[in-house]
């Protein structure tokens, strides 16, 4: 078997014996330690392969699988996290068991056991990451020939989560951080998603720029009426989760401002805000679905605290662009989506709110 050495250049290389004893040394050709492991990995298994290949050497633990997973994707600790959460959520259903064991029989008891947990949002994530490592085990690792089942993605209710002037003008009347406020109206202006915010910067043409997912770049007009906001945004360096959080909260302070007459909302802390906002939000969840709000399931609770977030603004941006224009396409190549389809959203809404504001004819 191989080990992994490092020159003093910072190339690595693998170092093993032959059958009689002689120490062999083979330039792995890369620099970066990841890269190095798997060819480690790969070298050693062939070596495996070649000296008893009866045996069966392809039996592979998922939790093993797991672990090289891990050490050879390249993503941020936020996604690592979530990454871990998902394939934590796969073995509670699967075990520690061989990978080529995970068959279909799973694919109904995975979805039953996310669904008791989740809300459905939060399923899909955790869908996308275990899809995500079931094709590595097929196309990268080769533990797997193929994907051992397919994994659907679960209906969401696509309520129409965009902010009303209402809304906006509201939230602004609970903020007093003007590092805050000014993402909220940058985000309005743009349609920049929150980390996109973050890792804009201006190019040399004068323009906002920043990638999206799937790498995909984005450029925007910096608009004079903006630039005040993107210089405090960019000055005060505060973090994604900071921001959304307080979006939440200041979201869960209107809400129970319009709902309820308590008192001293605006200096409530996000506990006591919580424990009263959630009444609230399984009342009407409740109400708009034709439920009794005593018997609720954990993933309806889940659901009804599904409201609106920082990425409304993005759903209130091209709202505001396809009232402007009447083409979804253009708000489509606008806003970056991958396909009309998904922004077609948009044109449905609108189509609604048309035949709500429709006077009936009067019969005779």
């Amino acid at each position: 078997m191989a080990t992994l050495i490092k020159w003093k250049s910072g190339t690595y290389a693998l170092k093993w014996r032959d059958e009689s004893g002689k120490q062999c040394v083979r330039s792995a050709k890369t620099k970066d330690g990841k890269q190095a492991k798997r060819e480690l990995r790969k070298w050693n298994a062939n070596q495996l392969e070649n000296e008893s290949p009866k045996e069966s050497s392809d039996f592979v633990r998922l939790d093993d699988a797991i672990t090289e997973y891990r050490d050879d994707i390249n993503v941020k600790p936020n996604t690592l996290k979530l990454v871990d959460i998902s394939l934590d959520n796969l073995k509670s259903v699967v075990g520690n068991c061989d990978v080529k064991e995970i068959s279909r029989k799973h694919r109904p008891k995975l979805r039953k056991f996310l669904n008791s947990k989740y809300a459905r949002t939060t399923v899909n994530l955790r869908n996308r990451q275990i899809k995500t490592f079931f094709r590595w085990l097929v196309n990268e690792s080769g533990h797997l020939d193929k994907m051992p089942f397919v994994i659907k993605m679960e209906n969401v209710d696509d309520d129409y989560k965009a902010f009303t002037a209402q809304d906006i003008a509201d939230l602004h009347s609970f903020i007093d951080d003007p590092v805050i406020a000014a993402y909220f109206r940058f985000a309005q202006e743009t349609g920049y998603r929150l980390d996109e915010i973050n890792k804009a910067f201006i190019n040399d043409k004068g323009k906002i720029e920043s990638k999206g997912k799937g790498g995909k770049r984005r450029q925007y007009p910096l608009y004079e009426h903006i630039k005040d906001d993107w210089v405090l945004i960019k000055s005060a360096n505060y973090k994604s989760e900071r921001v959304s959080k307080a979006c939440t909260n200041t979201w869960r302070k209107v809400l129970l401002k319009r709902h309820t007459d308590h008192k001293g909302i605006e200096h409530m802390g996000k506990e006591k805000l919580l424990r009263l906002v959630r009444p609230v939000l399984y009342k009407e969840y409740a109400k708009s679905n034709g439920l009794d709000v005593k018997n609720l399931t954990k993933q309806e609770k889940a659901e009804a605290m599904c409201t609106k977030s920082f990425h409304s603004f993005r759903h209130t941006w091209a709202e505001k662009l396809y009232d402007e224009t009447n083409d979804i396409y253009f708000v489509s190549k606008a806003i970056n989506h991958s396909s009309v389809a998904v922004t077609q959203k948009y044109e449905r809404a609108d189509v609604i709110k048309k035949l709500e504001e429709r006077q009936p004819v009067a019969r005779s």
